[in-house]
């Protein structure tokens, strides 16, 4: 954890949305921002406690008793943990606009040899729409989303069941690889093992 100063754009332009800014200053096909990081925690009430009581983030959702949501403004989270029992950094995720700028940037991102993980899926919490792309070169996720949930400013926390409708609402659970980062968990998900109907082997015969 690195805590850094608030930083002012030194350009007002800057901090223009993706549309208004000058052509030079935009990547053309690119996510609008960073929205959100995840990560894994083996202890996820003493880690919600931290940044509840430490730095003043407010509970937005809960999965059960398996992970916590965070929020600083209205917007439904700028993090989550997931109690997996190891500590382990998961995904940054970045905002699109819509469903059908994810497609360009997933149809952009295959012609470079990366491949979907999990998704596009519906989150029952949050409501954000999502695809999960494996970054081989760092052992986490990448998250493509839009549609996240806007938080009434009397929002009070909710606690969802941990079942498959709160982490997608549209169907399948993610494949058994999403929360491991060793190379036959890798190989499962660009050769597509599991749906292919072979097991993935647990992490200790991997």
């Amino acid at each position: 954890m690195q805590l850094l100063p608030h930083r002012p754009a030194v350009d007002e332009r800057d901090r223009w949305p993706q549309h208004a800014r000058a052509s030079g200053a935009v990547h053309l096909g690119g996510p609008r921002r960073l929205g959100h990081v995840n990560s894994l925690t083996p202890d996820l009430a003493a880690n919600e406690a931290f940044y509840v009581e430490a730095l003043g983030m407010r509970v937005s959702d809960r999965l059960g008793e398996a992970g916590v949501w965070f929020h600083t403004g209205p917007e439904h989270h700028v993090m989550a943990l997931v109690g997996t029992g190891q500590a382990h950094f998961h995904h940054l995720a970045f905002d699109v606009v819509d469903i059908g700028k994810m497609r360009d940037v997933l149809d952009h991102l295959a012609r470079h040899g990366r491949w979907v993980a999990w998704g596009p899926a519906r989150h029952g919490i949050a409501g954000n729409i999502a695809t999960y792309v494996r970054i081989v070169e760092e052992p986490c996720f990448v998250e493509l989303y839009c549609d996240m949930e806007i938080l009434a400013d009397d929002h009070v926390p909710r606690t969802y069941p941990d079942d498959r409708y709160s982490s997608n609402t549209w169907g399948p659970l993610p494949p058994r690889s999403y929360f491991r980062f060793d190379p036959v968990a890798v190989e499962s998900e660009r050769e597509s093992w599991e749906t292919r109907g072979r097991l993935l082997p647990p992490p200790e015969a991997a």
